[in-house]
């Protein structure tokens, strides 16, 4: 039996109060009945179980994930252009298949004409020529029947939005040349500037002539498509005018090739 004096001596506290109490008091659990352990031997076990080292945790048995790997465009273009082209593809579902085919008459006149790491630039850039046209109302891009004065003026905008577009992006400086002259005239007559030969860069030139191309195969509102003969005699007709010779020479050369 306890002495009296040691059981007056001591102090009963709920064990929500541990941070409060003195090493000689008594625990009493919440839930009724009494500790057996007084409050020193209590609060020793407690430092003795914080000073102990932390158990390492079991190495897990699960497999290792596999890292990410970020999808790579087919055509090697940066994510940044992608995205555009996906926009592009939104307002006119049309136009990815045209931006490719025009891309790949690029690429054949480009391995002709420049270094490889160029031609490869230029074709990016030939996917790329149109992308002004996400700033443009999609009804008019989309329009099947002939566009007027007003409309025409506003689609004769899309090298300079293109370009405009591209300049927001780091990644793409290298396209914002050929985005933004490919359609001027090799003799000066065309837009946004009315720069003529030599000035106009190369992938710019090389872009007219497959676009120019590729649009006479397919039918437009006001005419059949033509035969592949018929447009690349068309294409001839326009060498110093329109064109560089050198890149109609190239395409020809492709195309007897093919």
């Amino acid at each position: 039996m306890v002495p009296q004096h040691d059981r007056e001596a001591r102090r009963t506290v709920p064990l929500a109060a541990v941070s409060a109490i003195t090493p000689d008091a008594e625990v009493v659990p919440v839930g009724g009945g009494r500790a057996r352990l007084s409050t020193g031997a209590l609060l020793t076990e407690l430092g003795e179980l914080v000073a102990r080292p932390a158990v390492p945790p079991r190495p897990s048995r699960r497999r290792p994930l596999l890292p990410t790997v970020a999808a790579r465009d087919p055509d090697g273009l940066p994510p940044e252009a992608a995205r555009l082209l996906g926009t592009l593809a939104s307002v006119d579902p049309e136009e990815p298949a045209r931006s490719h085919a025009l891309a790949r008459y690029a690429m054949a006149m480009a391995g002709a004409l420049a270094p490889a790491a160029e031609g490869a630039r230029i074709q990016q850039a030939a996917l790329l020529c149109n992308i002004g046209l996400v700033a443009i109302p999609q009804e008019i891009v989309q329009r099947t029947a002939v566009l007027t004065s007003d409309e025409q003026r506003m689609i004769r905008r899309h090298p300079i939005l293109g370009a405009e577009l591209l300049h927001e992006h780091t990644a793409l400086a290298d396209f914002i040349l050929p985005v933004l002259h490919h359609h001027e005239d090799y003799d000066g007559g065309g837009y946004p500037y009315g720069l003529s030969g030599d000035w106009i860069p190369l992938g710019a030139r090389i872009i007219r002539v497959a676009e120019t191309y590729d649009a006479l195969l397919r039918a437009r509102p006001y005419r059949p498509a033509l035969a592949p003969a018929e447009a690349l005699a068309i294409m001839r007709a326009g060498e110093g005018r329109q064109f560089d010779p050198r890149c109609v020479t190239a395409l020809a050369a492709h195309l007897a090739d093919a």
